[in-house]
């Protein structure tokens, strides 16, 4: 199960969000919680390894903000951290593996 901890010196919830920490499996993701005020739902945007041609880390915030005008609350959730990413970028296996981005994307979500 995932335990969000606030990690931001101000707890409000606004369009600027919380920094949050997630224990997802054997590993502790970082994401981007907002919350409006009478949320209806959550969207969850998961930030995996990403190229010129896929979606970028900004275009996953612009995205939030969307949902967040329409009453969702919004995780952005960084699939990987930095060295994940830079091993990645010299064998490419945690793009190739989906096990692993799978149990990720279940652990942010419980």
């Amino acid at each position: 199960m995932a335990e969000y901890a606030d990690t931001s010196d101000n707890t409000e919830n606004n369009l600027n969000g919380q920094l949050v920490k997630i224990d997802a499996e054997a590993v502790q993701l970082t994401g981007l919680l907002h919350i409006p005020d009478n949320a209806h739902g959550m969207v969850i945007l998961a930030h995996g390894i990403e190229n010129v041609e896929q979606l970028t880390h900004n275009a996953a915030l612009t995205i939030a903000q969307a949902f967040y005008s329409d009453g969702l609350a919004t995780l952005v959730v960084d699939l990987f951290n930095t060295e994940e990413q830079q091993l990645d970028a010299e064998t490419r296996y945690f793009r190739a593996n989906t096990s692993i981005i799978e149990q990720r994307i279940v652990g942010s979500a419980e």
